[in-house]
């Protein structure tokens, strides 16, 4: 099987993410032209003030700012077209599941009696987490961007920590807790969920 070929070689990471990426992409393929739901009446179609780039640092400074200037950036280029609304979305699940193998990789990793298993319990576990139906409306809700974008705020700070804490050069060290800290509040700033990330990361 080409799958247990390539398990041990270094290529297995790319083909991980590309299985995760192109399985993520086929399973939500059919709802790029889900319309606006409930709250997207309220925060992207009815909301003007995301309808002028120009107004970016008031965007940002409001509340789930980074967020919020994802959906205007998505109407200067699209208007209130749900296409781009709905691959941005995308864009995201699947770099959370990208993040979550790695995540999971390097957490195994660690532990001796899980090394010879650690990439397959890995690639299965965000495989699916990728495609469970739970992640429905986290994907096709367009609002719900603020929850994935939070989460992978929280993903990439957790990754850098585990970085950090296997990194022995001191600047490199000091300068990855500090991305730490700023996806964090980037985190944050998509939604308030984010807030836990110093709680995970100790836990």
């Amino acid at each position: 099987m080409i799958f247990e070929k390539i398990y041990g070689t270094k290529r297995f990471h790319l083909v991980a993410v590309l299985l995760i990426a192109i399985s993520t992409f086929l399973v939500y393929s059919n709802t790029f032209y889900a319309s606006f739901h409930f709250d997207d009446a309220q925060n992207i179609v009815e909301n003007y003030s995301i309808r002028n780039l120009g107004n970016w640092v008031d965007i940002i400074r409001g509340q789930r700012g980074v967020a919020m200037l994802s959906f205007a950036i998505n109407y200067a280029m699209g208007g209130l077209n749900v296409v781009g609304y709905h691959i941005v979305n995308l864009v995201i699940h699947i770099t959370n599941g990208i993040l979550v193998y790695f995540l999971i990789f390097l957490t195994l990793n660690r532990i001796d009696s899980f090394k010879g298993i650690a990439k397959k319990i890995a690639v299965y576990t965000a495989l699916l987490f990728a495609v469970h139906p739970i992640q429905t409306q986290a994907v096709t809700y367009i609002i719900q961007r603020m929850e994935s974008l939070a989460s992978m705020f929280m993903l990439i700070g957790l990754l850098l920590f585990i970085k950090g804490t296997v990194t022995e050069k001191m600047v490199a060290k000091v300068l990855l807790y500090i991305a730490v800290a700023a996806s964090y509040l980037l985190g944050f700033y998509s939604k308030e969920i984010a807030i836990t990330l110093p709680a995970i990361i100790i836990l």
